[in-house]
């Protein structure tokens, strides 16, 4: 396998990885603010921050 070859592949593979890293992100903050909002009023989720 050519060196460029091999250099595509790679770029391929974290390109997909970090492409699964953030929809797994996004999807765990929306867990958590679903989770938030059931468990305190807005008003003191806002003083958390």
């Amino acid at each position: 396998m050519s060196n460029r070859r091999y250099n595509e592949k790679i770029a391929d593979i974290s390109g997909e990885t970090v492409d699964i890293f953030e929809k797994s992100l996004i999807y765990s903050g929306k867990y958590w603010m679903g989770y938030m909002e059931k468990k305190l009023p807005w008003g003191s989720f806002f003083l958390l921050w």
